[in-house]
């Protein structure tokens, strides 16, 4: 028998991360968008590294993020956050 250990959410700091079949969610929560910015970014970049090690590539096309708040919160959200991962916006 063979089994596969993934150990991408234990490169994450700040971050929890959903691991599916196919896909890999990494959520972060707080109340200020600019510390949530910087905390996601930088398991962001650390998520870059863990995929070069790996041999694996983010496809970039089907990478997407989401903002959950409350109607009031979001309102004062800039809608395109800097996210990064490597190079990428």
């Amino acid at each position: 028998m063979f089994f596969v250990y993934n150990d991408l959410p234990h490169c994450l700091k700040h971050s929890t991360s959903g691991l599916f079949a196919d896909y890999t969610n990494v959520t972060v929560g707080g109340r200020d968008i600019t510390v949530i910015k910087s905390l996601l970014n930088e398991d962001l970049e650390q998520t870059s590294k863990w995929l070069t090690v790996n041999r694996l590539s983010l496809n970039l096309r089907k990478t997407e993020f989401m903002l959950i708040g409350s109607l009031i919160r979001l309102k004062d959200i800039d809608r395109n956050p800097d996210m990064r991962i490597g190079d990428n916006n």
